[in-house]
C-alpha cells in the first residue's frame, strides 16, 4: 500500500483566528479514517483542505499533497471523487434513504 495523503504541519486561520494548529497526518490507499471531535473543533475544515472546490479563505501554512502531488495543483481534478466524506448533519445532506445506504454508498464509490 502506498501513501496517498500527507499533511505536513498545517495551520490555518480565518481572520487571524487560529482554526488548525500544526497538523500532520498520513493516510495509505485502501485506509478507512475517522475523524471525530466537537462541534467547532475543525473536523470539517481539515477536510475541506483535501478539496480544492471547497477550501475556506483564510491564510495556510503547511503542505498537502494526494498521491505525491501537491493539492495546489490539483485542483483541476475532481478530488471529490476520490476523498469522500460524510458530513456532521448527514440526515441534511443524504444522496440514500438511510445512513447506512448513504456510507455504504461513499464507501463504494
Amino acid at each position: 500500500m502506498g501513501l496517498c495523503a500527507s499533511i505536513k504541519d498545517l495551520t490555518f486561520s480565518y481572520e487571524n483566528v487560529p482554526q488548525l494548529k500544526h497538523i500532520d497526518l498520513e493516510f495509505n490507499d485502501g485506509d478507512f479514517v475517522i475523524i471525530t471531535g466537537l462541534t467547532g473543533s475543525g473536523k470539517t475544515t481539515l477536510l475541506r483542505h483535501l478539496t480544492m472546490d471547497k477550501v475556506p479563505n483564510g491564510h495556510r501554512e503547511g503542505s498537502i499533497s494526494l498521491w505525491g502531488e501537491s493539492v495546489g495543483t490539483l485542483h483541476h481534478k475532481k478530488l471529490d471523487s476520490w476523498i469522500s466524506y460524510l458530513p456532521q448533519r448527514p440526515r441534511e445532506s443524504l444522496s440514500a434513504g438511510t445512513l447506512r445506504q448513504e456510507l455504504n454508498l461513499r464507501l463504494f464509490n
